[in-house]
């Protein structure tokens, strides 16, 4: 598609266009600037902003165009003899190296300390409710911190 020139503004309709939309503009921008002097404003109060100049929406359309005559490429061909033997060489390799055995051992460790910390909370509000309910306390109060100290 390089090889075809395309001109945004290339044909009659849309050059005539383009002026109508310049007139109008124009009649716009002195129409705010008209009201502005009478009311004595020195700046709009509206939300709306005033229409760019012609030339904005003609690099607008060619961005558009240009967008819609891009083609993606092919997808490249892909050996299943290829991707059937890098599956093999994936399997064979060991998930256990000197470089993975540290961040295993880090992942379950901490696993292992959000299980502990989880444990231990519901030890201490099963301790919290028998304690409001019980009056043993005092007799197994050792025991308690006993298992409390292995579960940290």
């Amino acid at each position: 598609m390089d090889e075809v020139p395309y001109e945004v503004s290339g044909t009659e309709k849309v050059r005539n266009l383009e002026e109508d939309l310049t007139r109008e503009i124009n009649e716009l921008r002195n129409e705010v600037e008209e009201n502005e002097l009478v009311h004595g404003i020195t700046r709009p109060v509206c939300t709306v902003q005033l229409p760019k100049d012609p030339l904005h929406f003609r690099r607008e359309r060619q961005l558009v165009i240009n967008r819609a005559l891009e083609v993606c490429e092919a997808k490249p061909i892909i050996s299943q003899g290829e991707l059937m033997k890098e599956e093999v060489d994936i399997c064979l390799r060991s998930d256990y190296t000197p470089q993975s055995i540290p961040l295993l051992l880090h992942q379950y460790f901490v696993d292992r300390i959000q299980q502990l910390v989880h444990l231990k909370h519901l030890h201490l509000l099963r301790w919290s409710r028998f304690h409001e309910h019980s009056s043993t306390i005092e007799s197994l109060y050792d025991e308690f911190q006993d298992r409390l100290g292995y579960a940290v």
